[in-house]
């Protein structure tokens, strides 16, 4: 993936993110030369680098002719990062409050069981990938045909952990040389399925490997199940030792 789809990511269309790449690398430049380093249309240079400035990407120079320049990448990109969580947050309450039941106030729980180790892998990447605030992980082993998946788990909770979601881990003893930066990772001998407490909202108790069936998992967002799960993992953390 290149810069430009990177920066996509973030908001920007193909030829801002051309451009503020340009300005980025070059310094200060002219609207014409931002057209020809970055190989946009001269006649549309201008409606993209006011749109790069209104959404706070750049900023203008004093000066004929007009210059440009780029914010620093960091502190920009951090920016829109806090404003994206606002909104999905935002929006987070809008869709609760909107899908509320009903005639009643009563909050909707569900228990669903998930069958099979790929499916299983999906529902755990996406809850570690979707976390906000905090991540509880129980890892006692890896199956072997999921041996490979590794480098992916610990990549998303590296990520999560640089946004500042509080995670900490429980391996198993064959993973304790596992490091993730930024995170505590302990071990433990208990050898039994992997837990995932996402936010003290949700809990996944998973089986990922057994008989015929590939394992079996549990996911619920009922609190009660989620406080007895919370306070299992306490005891293993407080039980196992420093990786």
């Amino acid at each position: 993936m290149s810069l430009e789809d990177r920066l996509r990511l973030f908001g920007l269309n193909r030829y801002e993110a051309l451009a503020y790449v340009e300005l980025a690398r070059r310094g200060v430049l002219t609207s014409k030369e931002i057209s020809d380093f970055a190989g946009i249309p001269y006649p549309r240079v201008y409606d993209v680098l006011t749109s790069l400035e209104r959404k706070g990407w750049i900023v203008r120079e004093p000066g004929k002719p007009m210059r440009y320049r780029a914010v620093e990448p960091e502190q920009v990109l951090r920016s829109v990062e806090r404003e994206t969580r606002r909104r999905l947050e935002e929006a987070k309450e809008e869709i609760i409050r909107g899908l509320k039941p009903v005639g009643g106030d009563s909050k909707k729980v569900g228990v669903w069981i998930i069958r099979g180790r790929e499916r299983i892998l999906e529902k755990v990447l996406e809850m570690l990938g979707s976390a906000m605030e905090s991540l509880s992980l129980l890892v006692p082993f890896i199956p072997a045909d999921l041996a490979g998946e590794l480098t992916g788990m610990r990549r998303v909770i590296e990520g999560r952990a640089a946004l500042g979601v509080e995670v900490r881990v429980v391996a198993g003893e064959e993973l304790g040389g596992v490091e993730i930066p930024g995170v505590e990772v302990r071990v433990c001998g208990e050898r039994i399925g992997w837990v995932v407490i996402k936010d003290d909202e949700e809990v996944f108790y998973a089986s990922p490997y057994g008989d015929e069936t590939g394992g079996v998992g549990i996911w619920s967002d009922e609190p009660e199940l989620v406080r007895i799960a919370s306070v299992m993992f306490k005891y293993l953390w407080e039980g196992s030792e420093k990786g």
